[in-house]
């Protein structure tokens, strides 16, 4: 199996990050959202992948979902829902010493 990665920042996964009105500069974003686009699906074809796991908001279907819709290639999101991202900062919360308990023991030592 070969494996892929990609640093993507996250404006660029879905076109609903182009937050502006200027339309210069969207017509800048649309292009650099295509230009990429292109390059991941080229880089997808080169490497024969099958699979495609996307850390992406659970919102708003990103470019590899349509991507991958499109090619009939597996795909998951794999960013923790909300949900899962409560869970775990909830068990962090309870689970991490208090913050006073550390410095007492600290100190007393």
């Amino acid at each position: 199996m070969r494996v892929l990665i990609i640093g993507v920042d996250h404006h660029l996964q879905s076109r609903e990050g182009f937050c502006t009105n200027d339309e210069e500069y969207r017509a800048f974003l649309e292009g650099q959202w295509e230009r990429f686009t292109d390059l991941v699906s080229a880089r997808i074809r080169e490497t024969g992948a099958t699979f495609v796991g996307e850390e992406a908001s659970h919102k708003e279907a990103a470019f590899a979902q349509q991507l991958c819709e499109q090619c009939a290639l597996g795909y998951a999101n794999v960013e923790m829902t909300p949900e899962e991202r409560e869970r775990v900062s909830e068990y962090i919360r309870e689970s991490r010493p208090n913050a006073d308990s550390v410095l007492q023991a600290l100190v007393a030592k």
